[in-house]
């Protein structure tokens, strides 16, 4: 063959995979691009083409798998996206683009300008981020070295009324835990390699258990030794999305209330307990969950001590009465949560509270900002992400 081919979406039946060299021997470089809820093409099959490339292909190959991407994703229209999806189409035509244009020699074709497709309006985004310790994302918006029909997801979000809890930058990580079935929730549980009896519930903000940036977080206090956990507290609900009217919010979450989470964290305490071997078990929470640490906080016996991450204080000002140490960690530019409120917040602990808690400050920091913002396109941030994360670290090992 003249041209390079790419080979997209191809499913693999028993016959390809079967133990015949000539099956993988390619003649020109191939990229193989998979969803990972491709109901058509299982992981396994996948894992076993990739084990029969490295045996017989002597020409430059590429596997991808995008996370949650079900079969045909790349090929859906714009109008069609799913602000969930919308990374990782996006990632994968861009993927598609570089693959071509790194193997297939530039007198062969030309591409013609990304500027000639106005209705895209597609704009390059920022590079690519490597997180500490637990391994690397791709782009914002969970898109690689990719580009993006709008600036940011959020944008999608009412006209009008545009949602004030922006998503920020999401990052592309699947994570190295797991989901299991928890009592009659879900949750996703990573453990680290050595074993512990210290656990951590990991309680979601509104854009749910399944947000890629909160499950950095959860693999984040896992390499520092603990056990954490990540549960639907929503119950199977669906999570808020940017693109929902903000005017609905109330009666959104009059559905899904941080106060009424006792139930669940329940079933999540005996699984830790019973399943993990935990003894000593604390929570944090972020935007919806920070509330819902505070809850957590008032009330819980079995809980040792709580961060909560920009929590809502309205939902529960008339509250202050602590049984476990608690630190509250605020934004001051945080358009959610005025300083007035933290201020109050601090006068009503100094009254009432008689166990140890925090409240701290960070400088010019927005709503979310220790979980939704990356250092790396973010550096005026980063000083103060960095030491957002590092005190939840260091709360939590003073405490548990």
């Amino acid at each position: 063959m003249s041209a390079q081919f790419l080979y997209a979406y191809t499913t693999i039946s028993q016959g390809i995979v079967r133990d015949s060299e000539e099956r993988y021997s390619l003649l020109n470089p191939t990229f193989f691009i998979f969803g990972e809820k491709d109901h058509t093409i299982s992981l396994d099959q996948i894992f076993l083409l990739e084990d029969k490339l490295k045996q017989y292909c002597k020409v430059p190959y590429k596997i991808k798998v995008y996370p949650g991407q079900v079969h045909g994703f790349a090929q859906l229209k714009p109008e069609d996206m799913k602000p969930d999806d919308k990374p990782y189409i996006e990632e994968a035509r861009r993927d598609m683009i570089d693959w071509i244009k790194i193997n297939l020699p530039r007198e062969v074709t030309e591409f013609p300008s990304l500027e000639r497709f106005k209705t895209f309006r597609m704009m390059v985004q920022k590079p690519a981020v490597f997180l500490p310790e637990v391994g690397k994302t791709s782009e914002e918006e969970d898109s690689g070295d990719s580009f993006s029909i709008e600036n940011d997801v959020s944008h999608m979000a009412n006209e009008s009324r545009p949602c004030p809890c922006d998503i920020g930058d999401r990052f592309d990580y699947g994570g190295h835990g797991q989901e299991v079935q928890v009592g009659h929730i879900k949750a996703y549980v990573c453990k680290p390699s050595a074993s512990t009896d210290k656990a951590v519930i990991v309680i979601h903000d509104i854009f749910g258990w399944q947000l890629p940036n909160t499950r950095y977080i959860a693999d984040m206090l896992t390499t520092n030794g603990y056990i954490a956990i990540c549960p639907d507290f929503f119950v199977g609900q669906e999570a808020w999305k940017p693109s929902n009217d903000w005017a609905s919010f109330d009666d959104w979450v009059k559905t899904r209330d941080a106060g009424k989470i006792d139930k669940e964290v329940d079933v999540v305490l005996k699984y830790l307990k019973d399943q993990c071997g935990a003894k000593k078990i604390g929570v944090i929470g972020f935007c919806w969950g920070g509330a819902a640490v505070q809850h957590m906080m008032l009330k819980n016996p079995h809980l040792k001590t709580g961060v909560s991450l920009y929590g809502v204080i309205r939902r529960f000002e008339d509250k202050h009465n602590l049984l476990h140490p608690t630190f509250f960690i605020f934004g001051e530019k945080d358009d959610i949560i005025p300083l007035e409120q933290v201020t109050l917040l601090e006068q009503k602990l100094k009254q009432n509270c008689k166990v140890d808690y925090e409240v701290k400050i960070y400088p010019g920091q927005t709503h979310g900002f220790v979980h939704r913002k990356r250092e790396d396109i973010n550096p005026q941030d980063k000083p103060y992400i960095e030491e957002g994360r590092m005190d939840m670290i260091n709360w939590l090992n003073k405490y548990l």
